[in-house]
């Protein structure tokens, strides 16, 4: 968060804009425009500003999506010959968005994000085209032609920044009984799910692939779209998308590199209201009166206080705790062995031995001798590393 936020009368916040800020996503490009009514441009602020950042959290919607991306890939390759389709996990390995932090496009300032999947000519290598993938919950966005606003600019801006002018928006619509399957699936993996470990590791992943409906022509689409021939509403006003790119770096340059918000609304169910309350959690608003601060401070540096003595008895335990752990490692050392190592919920313990050269200095003074009294001893490391399936 940033360090310092003050409340203006004008429905605005006016905060020192940190060094490190985040790029404009397809995601947020759609708030940041007034495409997308989940989210203001508001809320696109606070996220880039770090002021306020929502703790991601899956859904059964975010968890089915998660499925069906691989199978919509094998689909458009497999059963629609796109033969030149590549993923991220082609492109960056394994946990792309551990590479990358969520950013394919580096080398743009303000813009970045990812795309799903990728059209490759095979001859030439180069892309041709861009794929966004969605599971519809919500099929009358899609009716007669008609595409979600917020998906199209998301899937337009990493075209334009991807350099072609083929984009393709893939719905794949699923039944409610396929959420069904997915939340049971959620319900039999609560610890999987609130550590976020790999989904195929969750029990039951096998089965799940075989119940959920297959992706084919009957549940799914393939929207395909010339960017040079898309125009998005903003404001009233009718732009393409080199609009869409210099109305949101105005934007950018305007509120983030500025230091101050777009105007927030107090009724915007969506967003703004629940950020606001975070917001005042931990700010003062200056409508407070002073007998409410003052009760406020005291209640809260009660806690404070409170929670501090509480922490301090916990320290003292662990580092009872440790001197233990280090012991029940060097007892669990084999005979001949460099390493050995234990893991627990949150936290592996390694314990290393390796030998260190040590010199008498006494003897030394007194025989001016070197090796003859070399002594070797040997050296305990212990480390400890954060167990990354943890939540």
């Amino acid at each position: 968060m940033a360090k310092k936020l003050e409340w203006l009368d004008s429905n605005q916040i006016k905060i020192d804009t940190p060094k490190r800020t985040k790029k404009i996503t397809g995601t947020r490009l759609g708030a940041i425009l007034g495409l997308n009514h989940y989210a203001s441009p508001f809320q696109a602020w606070c996220e880039i500003t770090h002021v306020w950042a929502d703790e991601f959290t899956d859904s059964v919607y975010t968890i089915a999506g998660r499925l069906y991306e691989p199978m919509q890939g094998e689909y458009l390759k497999n059963e629609q010959f796109y033969t030149g389709i590549v993923t991220p996990e082609d492109v960056y390995g394994k946990n792309p968005f551990l590479k990358t932090y969520g950013d394919f496009y580096k080398k743009e300032k303000i813009f970045g994000g990812m795309w799903d999947l990728l059209d490759i000519d095979l001859k030439t290598k180069q892309v041709k085209g861009v794929f966004e993938l969605k599971t519809a919950s919500h099929p009358e966005q899609w009716v007669d032609g008609k595409v979600p606003p917020y998906y199209l600019v998301q899937v337009c801006l990493y075209g334009f920044l991807s350099g072609v002018d083929t984009v393709y928006l893939v719905p794949t619509f699923l039944l409610d009984n396929s959420y069904d399957l997915v939340q049971k699936f959620i319900n039999d993996n609560q610890d999987n799910f609130e550590n976020k470990t790999d989904l195929s590791t969750w029990s039951g992943y096998d089965q799940l692939k075989k119940d959920l409906p297959p992706v084919n022509e009957k549940n799914t689409e393939i929207r395909e779209f010339k960017i040079s021939n898309q125009l998005f509403e903003v404001n009233g006003e009718l732009l393409d998308i080199k609009g869409v790119i210099a109305y949101a770096t105005k934007w950018y340059e305007t509120y983030v590199n500025g230091g101050i918000s777009p105007q927030f609304n107090e009724d915007d169910k969506w967003g703004d209201a629940k950020i606001l309350k975070d917001l005042r959690k931990i700010t003062v608003n200056p409508s407070d009166d002073a007998s409410s601060i003052l009760s406020e401070y005291d209640s809260l540096v009660h806690d404070v206080e409170l929670g501090e003595s509480l922490l301090k008895t916990k320290k003292d335990k662990i580092k009872v705790l440790g001197e233990k752990v280090n012991s029940i490692l060097k007892e669990s050392l084999n005979d001949g062995s460099e390493k050995t190592a234990v893991k627990c919920h949150y936290y592996e313990f390694t314990l290393s031995k390796s030998t260190r050269e040590t010199i008498d200095k006494d003897k030394l003074k007194e025989d001016g001798l070197y090796n003859k009294y070399l002594i070797e001893n040997e050296v305990y490391t212990i480390r400890k590393k954060a167990n990354k399936e943890a939540k």
